[in-house]
């Protein structure tokens, strides 16, 4: 007995362990028969029993190993994305060095708007805009500049007297602003120009320009002079026939003519210092012309060398008047013009008048414009005779009435000195129908019917 339990002790598997390889299957051995053969653990297995499969019992020992020696894994840290950084920027820089400046407009490639500016004369203003290209107008003339702005950079555009500049990929570069210039007193920009219209060139003085006011002044008593001169010149004279039979036809032509130009000049000059005191006194380098003005307003002397009844034959005729135009679309203005009364003197003739214009500017830069225009006058005139030239006892004269019809075409250049005002000249052609056009209350300064007449018209005009 003792020597079986022996045996079944020495036969016994060893306890497994963690790590250690399975034990093999062995069959099990009877304890109530000593001669019962032993199979031993060692050896190989019977053919009627089935090889333990050593991949079962290492794949059930792997996870407990691991589930019974290791501690429950901590959940991994959730790592959030870097943030994205801001965009670089970059810089557009807008400078104007043209006289007059003028309105820019910058919009991306696709034909979005970024911004519209207007530039003064030697003014700067930066954009910090996104990386991209971009199109930068000059309204005024009409020009474009593709520009590449850069990050970190700064492209430039400039509006020149020549035109619109551009430029990219300069580096960032510092602005200097300029010590501003010390505003001028208020009060001179009432006095200088009141001054100006009491004598030419009294306003220059007075705004620290002696060597201007000398000029005006001396300019303006030579004009003066040579316009008297030459007016006192087309006088009656004894040498001279009546109508183109004169003598004297050719010298009373010239003499008109030369005097409506130095009359026409001497306004013009007395307008303009006027109008340049005012803008000496109020610092204005360089006007900005309101081309998107809604009502213009002018007056104008026209004035033609013409045949006249009587000793001289040839005479001056001047025609003041008036005109109101508003714009009604970019550069096309109509109007009311021409409009004036004229009241003569000895024969009694009262002429009112009046008509309609329709005009076009085809160029405006800076202080220039020029522009086109057709038109018709519409002419009345009644008149009788003196009364005190009547004989005693004559029946009272009946009304000498006309009217008369004018088209006219003409051509126009304008130079503006202030912002609103401008100083006109107008060459003009015209033709009275249906009757005689009269430049003033008399019979003797009136051009016959469907006679062509060249006018040049002298004036100012004020735009709001």
């Amino acid at each position: 007995m003792l020597r079986c339990l022996l045996v079944a002790a020495l036969a016994a598997p060893p306890p497994a362990s963690v790590g250690s390889p399975a034990a093999p299957a062995t069959t099990p051995v009877s304890a109530g028969n000593a001669d019962t053969p032993v199979v031993s653990t060692t050896g190989p297995a019977p053919a009627t029993q089935p090889a333990a499969t050593p991949t079962a019992t290492t794949t059930s020992l792997a996870p407990t190993a691991t589930s019974t020696s290791t501690a429950p894994a901590a959940p991994a840290p959730v790592v959030a994305p870097a943030a994205a950084g801001p965009v670089a920027q970059g810089r557009l820089e807008l400078v104007s060095t043209r006289p007059e400046g003028g309105p820019v407009s910058v919009r991306t490639r696709s034909g979005e708007s970024v911004a519209s500016v207007q530039l003064q004369p030697g003014s700067r203003m930066q954009l910090d805009l996104p990386p991209g290209e971009y199109f930068i107008d000059d309204t005024t003339r009409g020009g474009r500049i593709t520009l590449s702005v850069e990050p970190g950079r700064t492209a430039r555009f400039e509006l020149t007297e020549a035109g619109a500049r551009g430029s990219a990929g300069e580096g960032p570069a510092p602005v200097r602003e300029s010590p501003a210039a010390p505003k001028p007193p208020r009060w001179k920009q009432v006095v200088s120009p009141t001054l100006s219209a009491v004598l030419p060139g009294l306003g220059q003085m007075i705004n620290g320009q002696p060597g201007k006011g000398v000029g005006i002044l001396f300019g303006t008593v030579a004009l003066a002079v040579g316009a008297a001169v030459l007016r006192g010149a087309s006088g009656r004279t004894d040498v001279s026939g009546r109508g183109l039979g004169s003598d004297s036809f050719g010298t009373e032509v010239i003499s008109a003519a030369g005097y409506g130009l130095l009359s026409g000049g001497l306004q013009m000059l007395y307008a303009a210092q006027i109008m340049e005191a005012h803008a000496t006194a109020a610092g204005m380098r360089a006007p900005q012309p309101h081309t998107r003005h809604r009502v213009a307003f002018e007056v104008t002397r026209m004035a033609t060398v013409g045949l006249r009844a009587g000793d001289p034959a040839a005479g001056f005729f001047p025609d003041w008047n008036m005109s109101v135009l508003g714009q009604v679309a970019r550069r096309l203005s109509v109007g009311v013009a021409d409009m004036s009364i004229k009241q003569g003197h000895g024969f009694q003739r009262t002429t009112l008048q009046g008509g309609v214009r329709l005009h076009y500017r085809f160029y405006d830069r800076g202080r220039v414009w020029l522009g086109a225009a057709a038109g018709v006058i519409l002419q009345g005139s009644f008149g009788r005779t003196d009364p005190p030239r009547l004989a005693a006892g004559s029946p009272l004269p009946g009304s000498d009435g006309s009217f008369a019809a004018i088209p006219y075409g003409q051509l126009d250049a304008r130079f503006f000195i202030l912002h609103r005002w401008s100083l006109n000249l107008t060459p003009r052609i015209s033709a009275p129908l249906a009757g005689p056009r009269f430049y003033n209350g008399s019979d003797d300064r009136a051009v016959a019917r469907n006679a062509i007449t060249l006018e040049l018209g002298t004036g100012v005009g004020v735009y709001f």
